[in-house]
């Protein structure tokens, strides 16, 4: 980012310092108001979403960053324009962690259960050590399936209700159309 070389951060912090004028820091200040902006972006188009929602619409129209782990990158970079242009309410983020939402019985406050979420969480296979990154997808014979002999008036396809992604699918028979 640009910087007076006589400010303050630059000698606070001589060692993030790329160039004169120009130096490094982590992302954090300058992401938190374009996440801001897209947000407003997208309750001005959709004034009934809550946070919940708009959280989602930024999650699931963001762009994975390569090279930058889960940790680094988040889900990725914002695309403020495609979140703002959803035609449906996305799915709840939050979805997965509103089991360990429980009212605390003494007070009737609402609490997160911080114990059951560590339990299960222990108990989950360890995602996050998975080698994605190696797995052989470009070698995959993607070109050699026989797509184009496949079946497709004759195919039936059923949704599964497991997950709020589910209710995003929809499916054309004009799509395969030749």
């Amino acid at each position: 980012m640009p910087v007076p070389m006589h400010s303050t951060i630059p000698r606070t912090v001589p060692d993030r310092v790329v160039s004169r004028g120009y130096m490094w820091m982590s992302g954090t200040s300058f992401a938190a108001p374009i996440v801001a902006g897209a947000a407003a972006q997208i309750l001005a188009r959709h004034p009934d979403w809550g946070p919940d929602e708009v959280k989602g619409a930024l999650m699931l129209t963001s762009t994975y960053l390569d090279g930058l782990d889960w940790q680094a990158g988040g889900v990725g970079e914002v695309s403020a324009g495609s979140a703002a242009i959803l035609d449906f309410t996305p799915p709840n983020p939050n979805e997965n962690l509103e089991t360990f939402v429980t009212k605390d019985p003494s007070t009737g406050a609402t609490t997160f259960d911080q114990a059951a979420w560590a339990s299960a969480v222990s108990s989950e296979a360890a995602w996050a050590s998975a080698a994605w990154a190696s797995a052989a997808w470009a070698s995959a014979a993607w070109a050699s399936a026989a797509w184009a002999s496949a079946a497709w008036s004759s195919t039936t396809f059923t949704s599964h209700a497991d997950s709020a992604m589910s209710g995003l699918v929809t499916y054309s028979e004009s799509t395969f159309a030749p």
